[in-house]
This record gives structure tokens, C-alpha cells and sequence, in this order.
């Protein structure tokens, strides 16, 4: 829906803020927009702290990743309400929830082989955000859960995927997040909308299947994002096979 507003012409806030690490973080903030053949007005009340991952060089994947995506990066889960106009129809959002980011560095979409992008609310007490990248280095694991009021690290990220009928766009995913405290938080995102944005430099072909999800979570439902990244060979297949 932010899409379909056009490119924004003015923007004001009235912002709380907080810090993390070095970088000032909001507790809560009223932002109002007036794009081209719209507007917009929100509210955040933050749920989480901000997590916040520092671009260390490192090695292997960590050092292959850095070259083409930017690690630092702060991340922030919150509820939100307000309304979006577009084309002189009101949409009211009434407690919805999502995170918002901050990220440094390139994004260099044909740099990595695949990726697998998560961003899921689950109640006000239950988030994760996270990627897989893929490298010639191999797999580059990086993400958070909050529970019980603390923030996690995610180890590991294990992915199945059920295709649609064009075996390229996912439509059911199944994650396996395992936390450095070695918990496993098992989740499914099913589909609902895929916004796919196709790519091409110096011959490199990229797609990235930006997807809205209704994830599921020891019982529970939410909403949030599941992306695929591919970079496709001559016959428009993924060069990474989906897992």
C-alpha cells in the first residue's frame, strides 16, 4: 500500500528518543507524510528495545557478505496505529504491528547468491528479524527473537519451502529459527501478496519476491515479511536452488 502513495513531497515528526549504543533510537514518534496522490499519519509504541548488529569485518561468509551488504544495522519492533490515504480513501491501521530499520552500507542486490529475509510480529511480545545470505563462502546466518522481555541472537536459520505453480514464488515458508541459547522457535509464513522487483547489472540477473506473510508461532498469528532473493541463470531459474 506505501507504494501505490508516490514519492513523497514533505515530511515532519515529533519524536521521543532513546539511544542505542551510540545511535539515538525513538520510543515513540507521530510521523505525517503528504506524498504525490496521498498521505499518511502514524504513531509507534515500541514493543522491543532496538538490536543493533555492528559491521565487524570478520571472515568467510561474514567478510564475502560485507562486500556487497552493509552490516551495520539497527532494528526496532513496535505497534502502530493511524491512517494512509490514497486516491481520497482512508485506510485506518488499528493496532498494527512491525518493526522499523536503520541499515549502513551498500546493498549491492547482485552480490549475494540468495538470501532469505524475515521480519515477523507475533503479539506484542513476540518478534523476530533476521537473514540467511548466501555467498561463494557459504551461508551467512544473522538475526534476533524477543521473548520474555530480552532480545536473542538467531544461530541458525533452517528453511523449507512450498512453490507456486511457477516453481519460482514462494508460497508457504516453514522456519526453524535455533537462538544462541539453543532454542528452537519453529514458524510458518503463508503467503498473501508477492511484490516480485526483478534487477540486472553488469549481466547479473537478480529477483527479489518481496512477500507479506501471515506467520504462525506456537499457536499464535501475526504478520510480516518473508523475501526471497534469487539470482537467476540463463533460463531465468535460481542459480541456489530453493531449500
Amino acid at each position: 500500500m506505501f507504494g501505490s502513495l508516490g514519492a513523497a513531497g514533505r515530511c515532519t515528526a515529533i519524536v521521543t528518543s532513546t539511544a542505542c549504543g551510540s545511535v539515538p533510537f525513538r520510543l515513540s514518534s507521530t510521523t505525517k507524510y503528504w506524498p504525490a496522490s496521498g498521505a499518511l499519519t502514524e504513531k509507534e509504541s515500541c514493543l522491543t528495545a532496538c538490536t543493533r548488529r555492528r559491521g565487524r569485518a570478520g571472515a568467510g561468509a561474514s567478510a564475502a557478505t560485507r562486500a556487497s551488504v552493509g552490516k551495520g544495522h539497527l532494528e526496532q519492533a513496535g505497534r502502530w496505529s493511524g491512517w494512509i490515504e490514497a486516491d481520497g480513501k482512508r485506510h485506518a491501521l488499528g493496532e498494527a504491528r512491525g518493526n522499523r530499520d536503520k541499515s549502513w552500507g551498500p546493498r549491492r542486490w547482485g552480490g549475494p547468491r540468495m538470501w532469505r529475509w524475515f521480519s515477523i510480529n507475533v503479539g506484542d511480545d513476540a518478534h523476530f528479524g533476521g537473514i540467511r545470505i548466501g555467498t561463494e563462502a557459504g551461508d551467512l546466518h544473522r538475526g534476533w527473537v524477543w521473548r520474555d522481555g530480552e532480545a536473542t541472537s538467531v544461530r541458525q536459520w533452517d528453511v523449507r519451502t512450498e512453490l507456486a505453480a511457477d516453481r519460482l514464488t514462494h508460497a508457504v515458508t516453514h522456519v526453524r529459527a535455533t537462538d544462541k541459547r539453543g532454542r528452537v522457535h519453529a514458524l510458518r509464513a503463508d503467503l498473501l501478496r508477492i511484490a516480485p522487483v526483478a534487477h540486472a547489472v553488469g549481466g547479473r540477473r537478480t529477483l527479489i519476491n518481496e512477500g507479506l506473510a501471515r506467520w504462525t508461532y506456537e499457536g499464535r498469528t501475526g504478520y510480516g515479511i518473508a523475501e526471497y532473493l534469487h539470482q537467476l541463470d540463463a533460463d531465468g531459474r535460481p542459480v541456489v536452488p530453493i531449500e
